[in-house]
């Protein structure tokens, strides 16, 4: 297991663009993407975006699915750099958690 991410976000990006390989190059695997909360993910692989699909994790109040993915465009203003629009938001209930297609 990975005990925790390394300080630099450069090392990190490499680490991440070293599965995105490996995953695309294994027979079976159609697609791949990635899961982030919106708020870490600069702070791991700094400004590293690759082209897949997103999956956004959010925590906005009120929470819903279409807030959540116009929540998007706030953290983008903020100067944050994704993969891209999300695919798919996971926002809290207030039970559990819910996913959303984002249009």
């Amino acid at each position: 297991p990975i005990s925790s991410w390394s300080s630099s976000t450069q090392e990190n990006a490499n680490f991440v663009q070293g599965a995105l390989n490996a995953l695309h190059e294994t027979e079976g695997v159609a697609d791949v993407g990635v899961y982030s909360s919106a708020g870490v993910w600069n702070s791991i692989v700094g400004d590293f975006t690759p082209s897949i699909p997103f999956w956004m994790a959010d925590w906005i109040s009120p929470s819903g699915g279409p807030s959540s993915c116009a929540d998007y465009y706030n953290w983008v203003a903020k100067g944050n750099q994704y993969p891209g629009y999300p695919e798919i938001v996971q926002y809290w209930s207030g039970q559990f958690d819910q996913d959303y297609a984002c249009p």
